[in-house]
């Protein structure tokens, strides 16, 4: 884990302060690059878990692990009313990122 300077990102938000954090910043993904997230439903779900990734102005959910992915367009559409059509091109290439990530992530070290 990183020491992080506190500071830094509470700067960014406009505020000031002095300390210093033990964390790893997000930042850098918040800012530029892409942000998984992973939910792990219990009973309801039987265990299943679910996913999202918001990448720029795109964001692709599913909402329950029986449910497909939708993908939105955070800038146009805030309040994600209305589902991009599934053969968008950012609906495929973020489907295949997130494939990835739970691949990579999914991975337990002594396994090849």
């Amino acid at each position: 884990m990183k020491t992080i300077q506190r500071r830094n990102f509470i700067k960014t938000l406009g505020i000031s302060t002095l300390g210093i954090t033990a964390g790893m910043s997000l930042l850098p993904d918040l800012v530029s690059g892409a942000i998984y997230f992973v939910r792990r439903a219990g009973y309801n779900y039987s265990g299943l878990c679910y996913y999202a990734v918001r990448k720029g102005d795109y964001k692709l959910v599913q909402n329950s692990p029986f449910e497909q992915f939708q993908l939105f367009n955070i800038k146009e559409d805030p309040l994600e009313t209305t589902p991009l059509d599934d053969k968008h091109k950012e609906f495929q290439k973020l489907r295949y990122e997130v494939s990835q990530h739970i691949r990579k992530t999914g991975t337990i070290p002594w396994q090849k």
